[in-house]
């Protein structure tokens, strides 16, 4: 988790009951890292591992939060992003070069959430290393359980799952897992240093500037699907996989014809990743901003017509089908049946538990 807590307060209960319990549901142990701002929502993280931790035992689930200010991204980066950005007159200059500075900026703070997660796995050198491994915003409400029976049998390091709905002609980029995180996921997490950084140590100047320049302008859905299709070699680290792909490159330049082409094609994008959506595909979240109910959400319209007939955008306002199986009526319904965090006074015994294991740097 990442980023501002924002209506962490009001979502806690679909992340803990839609996300969390079915981890543990399937056999496994849950461990969150929080890469949290330092404002006035912040406690709102220790109190939603607090609360996990008493309804699941400590065993079975525990969390670190480290407290940051928020990566400035250089100027540079920012207006590349900029230039390529869609515009719209009727959101300037509220959603102008300030919204994509901030976009950035929720990149970063995922690359710090995974930061966390990798010094875990270096510090009890792999033996504690993660077998899935998802990106949840706090700010959303969770309308049905995680199928997790749909992931694959085997590990696919080079796949990450997406939501199928909304990808506004990219990459749905609000919620993501990987079994196991592989290459494909170290490259989608590592966009803001892609995009803003480069490695000098590499060569590798900042991909800012390599964005393509297209009709409708990008978005942030539009990027994520540009980023992961760009080939990305350093993120083939594993010397296994790189046999891999080298003996079946072999195998197909032997081919002659149309195979010949054929394998000329897949040697091309040998290296591209591959995103799926068939493990979110009905997994359907609303967005819950600060302040606000989730009747107020900017997706209720969306939600109104879950598991409705519209496809395409035909029948729902453009919106694209919602494959939700959860009426809206009954995501208001468990909207309203959550009890909010409760924010200990400083000084408390709960208060000291709920920052046990948190930092700030």
């Amino acid at each position: 988790m990442y980023g501002e807590a924002r209506s962490l307060n009001v979502t806690h209960c679909s992340i803990r009951e839609n996300v969390v319990a079915p981890f543990l549901d399937a056999g496994h142990s849950v461990r969150v890292f929080v890469s949290a701002r330092d404002d006035a929502d912040v406690w709102q993280y220790g109190a939603f591992i607090n609360k996990c931790e008493e309804t699941f035992g400590s065993e079975a689930f525990s969390g670190k939060v480290v407290v940051e200010t928020p990566t400035k991204p250089p100027g540079t980066c920012v207006d590349a992003v900029w230039a390529m950005y869609e515009k719209s007159k009727a959101l300037e200059p509220a959603w102008g070069k300030p919204y994509v500075e901030e976009l950035l900026v929720q990149f970063a703070q995922r690359e710090s959430a995974n930061t966390l997660r990798r010094k875990h796995e270096e510090a009890k050198n792999n033996d504690g290393a993660f077998d899935i491994v998802a990106l949840v915003r706090p700010d959303a409400q969770y309308a049905s359980k995680l199928q997790l029976h749909r992931l694959p049998c085997t590990p696919q390091p080079h796949t990450v799952h997406g939501p199928g709905w909304q990808q506004y002609f990219g990459m749905n980029d609000r919620m993501l897992i990987a079994s196991p995180p592989g290459a494909a996921f170290n490259h989608y997490i590592s966009m803001y240093s892609g995009l803003c950084l480069g490695d000098a140590n590499e060569g590798k100047k900042p991909a800012a500037i390599e964005i393509p320049r297209t009709k409708k302008g990008l978005n942030a859905e539009r990027l994520y699907a540009w980023w992961m299709r760009r080939p990305d070699l350093a993120g083939y680290d594993d010397k296994e996989n790189h046999d891999i792909v080298a003996r079946k490159a072999d195998e197909l330049a032997k081919l002659t014809g149309v195979r010949s082409r054929l394998a000329a094609e897949w040697n091309k994008r040998r290296w591209r990743f591959t995103v799926s959506t068939n493990l979110l595909r009905d997994f359907v979240l609303y967005r819950v901003r600060r302040g606000e109910t989730i009747s107020q959400s900017p997706d209720a319209k969306f939600g109104v017509w879950a598991n409705s007939l519209g496809f395409f955008g035909l029948g729902t306002g453009g919106l694209g089908r919602n494959t939700s199986p959860k009426r809206w009526v009954d995501v208001l319904k468990d909207a309203a049946s959550c009890d909010p965090l409760v924010k200990n006074v400083e000084g408390s015994g709960a208060f000291r538990k709920r920052l046990e294991g948190t930092s700030k740097k």
